[in-house]
């Protein structure tokens, strides 16, 4: 049947019993205050980069 299938896969699903605590870390997170690491705004000069060490 070409043309005619879908095929639909959930990227995300969450809920009540969800162990992974995916969905609701960053909002907890946020709501908790303090100092966090986040990409800049857009209109900042502010560049970003990984460090790792060598050896």
């Amino acid at each position: 049947m070409p043309g005619r299938v879908l095929s639909a896969r959930g990227g995300l699903i969450a809920g009540p019993y969800d162990p992974t605590d995916r969905f609701t870390y960053w909002p907890v997170r946020v709501a908790r205050g303090g100092d966090m690491l986040a990409p800049p705004m857009p209109q900042s000069n502010l560049s970003m980069g990984a460090i790792w060490p060598s050896g």
